[in-house]
């Protein structure tokens, strides 16, 4: 699967799990060169495909993947080839099929195991060529299983992923385990449209890296540093009475008077526009890929933005 976020790499994703074949996720930032040698080393048969940008890549070395038997496109518009599918297309003949064998997908999963392939995720080859990761159906539900015990979800929660599906974190949090839920997801248009997007969206939950968090706190120190003498102190005021009350809570401690007091009056003229820019309903963050800074953790928790730290290894699904 060579495409970015969207609705028909999760649909893809799950006809080809529910068929007993291996998914192999291919990052959409990848190189030509890159593409070929996941296709060629996972053996791969068919390709799915965005657009026209990720199929010139295919055009680029399709001379050097004799394996593929076919190529379905997502967004075939003005693209011409005699091993292409439209993606609408593949839908339709899929329909037809299971009206005529409407047990088909039953049957298929009743035959799966636990140990089962799954996926096969390429590492980023920093140290060499890239490694091929092999999971199993189990791995990814042992992984479900663990968090819905330690992360309050529900069918209530929205998601926004914008994360790369094919990396494991993503695509355990922000696909597997939204699913599962029943949550809704939104996927954003691109790394660069996250910050509008969360208005649009108004998430509840959103898996992301430390860069992120990063950006928005510079960003918000930024705004106070240019106002007036009255704001940065009513700003840094605000955050102190935060870090008080998030030191309770983490306690299980009540709040003094005072103290729930004055944290009203910091959420409302502070908090309340933070927790805006990310779309005013956030429940929590859950952070990974990196490790998070004890000050960036210290001041979202202030502010009433709890962030989640998650760590992991794609070879343990993560």
């Amino acid at each position: 699967m060579l495409s970015e976020n969207r609705f028909e790499w999760a649909f893809s994703d799950y006809a080809i799990l529910s068929n007993g074949a291996a998914s192999v996720p291919i990052y959409a930032t990848l190189l030509a060169s890159s593409v070929k040698y996941i296709i060629n080393d996972s053996d791969a048969k068919i390709v799915i495909i965005s657009n026209a940008e990720q199929f010139n890549k295919i055009l680029e070395v399709e001379s050097e993947i004799p394996a593929v038997e076919k190529f379905i496109l997502i967004e075939p518009e003005g693209l011409d080839h005699d091993k292409v599918m439209s993606f609408e297309q593949v839908k339709e003949e899929g329909e037809k099929y299971l009206a005529d064998n409407p047990d088909h997908i039953a049957n298929k999963l009743n035959t799966l195991n636990r140990d089962d392939l799954a996926t096969i995720i390429y590492t980023s080859g920093t140290t060499g060529v890239p490694k091929g990761v092999m999971i199993t159906h189990g791995n990814m539900l042992s992984n479900i299983e663990g968090g819905i015990q330690a992360i309050p979800v529900s069918e209530e929660d929205t998601f926004l992923s914008f994360l790369p599906l094919s990396h494991v974190f993503e695509r355990m949090v922000g696909h597997f385990l939204a699913n599962h839920i029943g949550a809704s997801i939104g996927y954003a248009e691109s790394v660069d449209t996250v910050a509008e997007n969360l208005g649009e969206v108004r998430p509840t939950l959103m898996a992301s890296v430390p860069r992120i968090f990063e950006k928005i706190y510079a960003r918000v120190l930024e705004s106070v540093e240019e106002g007036s003498a009255l704001k940065r102190k009513l700003f840094y005021w605000a955050i102190e009475v935060g870090r008080q009350v998030a030191a309770h809570r983490q306690q299980n401690k009540p709040l003094p008077g005072g103290l729930n007091f004055k944290h009203k009056i910091a959420n409302k003229l502070v908090f309340s526009k933070l927790q805006q820019r990310v779309g005013g309903r956030v429940r929590f963050f859950v952070s990974g890929g990196a490790p998070l800074s004890k000050e960036i953790g210290e001041f979202f928790a202030a502010a009433g933005l709890i962030i989640v730290e998650g760590y992991g290894l794609t070879e343990t699904s993560p």
